[in-house]
């Protein structure tokens, strides 16, 4: 190939610029065309662009331990340039190729490796201290241990996790970022029946994954429209379940890492047709709002320096 590189002939862009990009960005033709009729040949491009990129680092402070301007000196003294999340405040982005878990800072539990997205479904949240919380889908912990630290580690979380040997990797970074109020709990959240309805639950769907595609580039190989389709289904259930876990005036808080609407905002419309108990909380109220859209917050690595993702604030009303 590299003998040859000069050689090769792309197809003519426009004459077929879904199989132009498809092959140039190395992306699967439905993944593209989808892009393509959402988004525009501009904007899908950019997409593309961006999930080809190098991921960066994201570190989000503990702010139970430490504050952002500490942080960033502890980075400046040990030769690691950073720059910060353009939607959440307490996120820094890092190109650097160190390994950040062996510095003091990560150790000490002043940071935590989170994407900026993902801190973005717990500020949507907006835990309160004293409040009673369950995580449904919670390995490796990372939301629960910022709703703690927003919650001034007071009250009490309820880390759920299907698999059981996940379950340590919640309380290893629980006691690492000095967090009490995580109560790990091996069990299925579509089963998961506890004797109190919570304040706040977090629904952190599986999903298709296609919004971290710049981290897990084989990702996009591997899921097909089916698969989309098909996730939609297993998301609805773990939605409803949540539903019966929630007190009235309490909030349930959905979210993926996923762009495909059919995971999104199809599943959260079908929720409240379903559960006419709920309705949407706009989260322009919540987070930056150049990551909202129609109420919900929807991130694209193009545009926010961050995975996919998706997260909806859905309150029972009292």
């Amino acid at each position: 190939i590299l003998r040859n590189i000069t050689n090769i002939r792309y197809p003519v862009k426009d004459e077929n610029v879904v199989l132009y990009d498809s092959i140039v960005y190395a992306h699967p033709q439905w993944m593209v065309r989808r892009y393509h009729d959402r988004f525009g040949a501009q904007q899908a491009e950019q997409l593309l662009q961006a999930n080809n990129q190098r991921p960066m680092l994201t570190l989000r402070v503990n702010t139970l331990a430490t504050d952002r301007a500490t942080v960033e000196r502890e980075l400046t003294e040990a030769d690691i340039k950073f720059e910060q999340s353009p939607i959440h405040p307490n996120s820094l982005l890092i190109n650097s190729l160190r390994e950040i878990r062996n510095l003091p800072l990560f150790e000490e539990g002043h940071v935590s490796v989170q994407d900026a997205s993902a801190s973005l479904a717990v500020q949507l949240a907006a835990p309160k201290p004293g409040m009673t919380v369950y995580d449904l889908c919670s390995a490796p912990g990372g939301k629960a241990i910022y709703a703690a630290e927003l919650m001034q580690n007071k009250g009490s979380i309820t880390a759920l996790e299907m698999y059981e040997s996940k379950l340590r990797f919640i309380s290893e970074n629980a006691e690492r970022c000095k967090v009490s109020i995580i109560k790990p709990v091996h069990g299925d959240a579509r089963e998961f029946t506890p004797d109190h309805e919570a304040d706040l639950v977090l629904v952190d769907a599986p999903c298709s994954g296609l919004g971290t595609v710049s981290k897990k580039p084989d990702v996009k190989w591997r899921r097909s429209l089916d698969d989309v389709r098909k996730m939609s289904a297993k998301q609805k259930e773990f939605l409803s379940h949540a539903a019966l876990l929630v007190k009235k005036g309490g909030v349930i808080v959905y979210s993926t890492c996923t762009i495909e609407p059919e995971e999104n905002g199809e599943v959260v419309r079908w929720f409240l047709s379903e559960h006419p108990e709920f309705e949407l909380d706009d989260a322009a109220n919540y987070v930056d709002a150049s990551a909202v859209l129609d109420g919900f917050v929807q991130t694209f690595p193009h545009k926010h320096r961050s995975d996919g993702a998706f997260a909806a604030r859905l309150v029972r009303r009292a």
